[in-house]
Parts: C-alpha cells; structure tokens; sequence
C-alpha cells in the first residue's frame, strides 16, 4: 500500500474512533482559562470543533495529492481535485473560525492562574527528549506554554491555517483555469498540513502531561 493511502487511512481511522475529536489538537489546555465558571468548557468545545474541521479538511487535502503524486501516469481529474480542493477550504475556515471564536472567548474570562503556574515550572526538554518529539515544532510550543501564553498557542495555530488556506486558495485558482497545479505547491500544502497537526497534537500531548499528569 502506498504511504499516502496510509496516511489518509490513519486520518479516517481517527476521525472513526476518537470521541469528540479529543486529545488531538490544542485540546485541554482550556483549563488555563476562568475561574470554574464553566467558560473554560466552552472554549474547549470550540476547539474541538476546529479540529474535528481541521481533520475533515486534511483528509480532503490529501484526497487531492492523490490525484496528482500517487497518479502521475494517469490524466488528472481536474475537476474532482478542484472539488477536494474547494472542501478542504470551507472545512479549513470553519476549523478557523472554531479556534478564532476559543482564542476570543478566552481572551474574556482570562487565565487560571492555579493552571497557568504548572505550564511555567514544567521541564519541557525532557519531555521533548524522552518522546523523540519534533524538536523544532515542539520548541515552538515551549516558547508559548512555558511563558503561560496559551492565547498565543491559539494565534499561533490561527497563523498556521491562514498560511494553508493561502495555500489552497493558490491551488484552487490554478485548477480553476483548468490547469495542473506545479507540484511544489502540493508538496507545500502538505507540509504545512503536517506542520500545523504536530503542532496542535504536541500542545496538547504536554498539556494533558502538566494538568493530569498522565502521558
């Protein structure tokens, strides 16, 4: 099986078996936010919401990299792959919009302090080290978390799904005029993909590990 049918079947799978999309994308960092008024679950549910969007527009995406990478041989589909393309756009924007309306909503009901104070003292590197993660990445998410700024984890992962959709919207114009995109830009496209969902995954893998201390 080629490696890009695995991926997207791995995709699908999770999308299958995880409840609610939890655990994957900056969720249970919302702890840090109020003050046991329940505000900090309505951030979360917006943020599931966007990255139960954010999966959903992955899987689009590399629906169209199928088209193009695995397929080279064949005669594109240009019109199913401008079909992938226009979805995995709306489902990113709305993915967007989801973590936008969280970062909003916490800006409102301020930190938790008790919460905020773990993210500080917490020993970042030997997390990073003992679970071989991305050290780029995940230093990207120290510099935030470390410094207690999960507003800045919001706006940084906002940063990354705007930098897709210009992405996608390149690629939707150029299939619009009925042309093959180059593919250095679907090469793009995925690693910006990529980028963004270690990203979100790492925030959250080290959030549940200083809140519920639990791997």
């Amino acid at each position: 099986m080629k490696p890009l049918k695995i991926i997207s079947i791995i995709v699908s799978l999770a999308v299958l078996t995880i409840p609610n999309y939890s655990a994957l994308f900056l969720n249970n960092i919302a702890e840090g936010f109020g003050n046991g008024d329940g505000k900090n679950q309505q951030i979360e549910e917006y943020v599931v919401a966007g990255a139960k969007s954010f999966i959903e527009s992955y899987k689009n995406a590399l629906a169209l990299i199928d088209a193009f990478e695995i397929k080279p041989s064949q005669a594109a589909d240009i019109s199913a792959a401008f079909i992938f393309t226009e979805n995995a756009l709306r489902q990113l924007q709305d993915s967007r919009s989801h973590y936008a309306k969280a970062k909003e909503l916490g800006e409102q009901a301020g930190y938790n302090m008790t919460f905020i104070v773990k993210f500080k003292v917490f020993d970042y590197d030997e997390y990073i080290d003992k679970y071989g993660l991305n050290k780029e990445i995940a230093g990207i998410v120290k510099k935030y978390l470390k410094e207690g700024d999960i507003l800045g984890v919001y706006e940084q992962n906002i940063d990354n799904i705007d930098a897709i959709i210009i992405t996608l919207t390149r690629i939707r114009d150029t299939l619009k005029s009925g042309e093959k995109p180059p593919i250095r830009i679907l090469w793009d496209c995925i690693q910006q993909y990529a980028n963004a969902a270690l990203f979100g995954n790492y925030t959250t893998r080290i959030s549940v590990k200083i809140i519920h201390n639990t791997e």
